[in-house]
């Protein structure tokens, strides 16, 4: 599938953007001004370092011409050995897989709260377990 650069644009805005600004207010409610703003420095650091590794590598690889031959890219870990080495892909592997564990777990409880609401009978761990039951079937279809 191929897309446009306006089009790639707009999902990283809608993804980084959107979630961020929802996830502030809770931030900053647990942690305080003082430590909230700390972690809002660390992150937009880390973010910034991100990007200048992308940026690095779409030089490196797209040369100086403009050239599009990153197709060789195909997962983050493949872009964590390219920059890092193997090193930097398997620790990109752990954190990936670690990122993606905490997802589901979020995601589960978020469908268990919901479906607890729409059915009060159900107690907090009945309602995980039937969520985790109803994502694991589907994602076996």
């Amino acid at each position: 599938m191929k897309t446009n650069n306006l089009s790639v644009i707009f999902h990283c805005l809608n993804a980084l953007v959107g979630t961020g600004i929802l996830s502030y207010a809770f931030a900053f409610r647990s942690l305080g001004w003082l430590f909230g703003f700390i972690f809002l420095l660390f992150f937009m650091g880390v973010t910034r370092y991100t990007a200048h590794i992308l940026i690095k590598l779409a030089e490196q690889i797209g040369g100086a011409n403009g050239s599009n031959s990153m197709t060789s890219l195909v997962t983050f870990a493949d872009i964590g050995r390219l920059y890092f080495g193997s090193v930097g892909e398997k620790w990109i592997l752990i954190i990936f897989c670690f990122e993606l564990f905490a997802v589901n777990v979020a995601n589960v409880v978020l469908a268990a709260d919901c479906l607890g609401l729409l059915l009060p009978q159900l107690s907090g761990a009945v309602a995980k377990v039937i969520v985790t039951i109803l994502t694991v079937t589907l994602c076996r279809l």
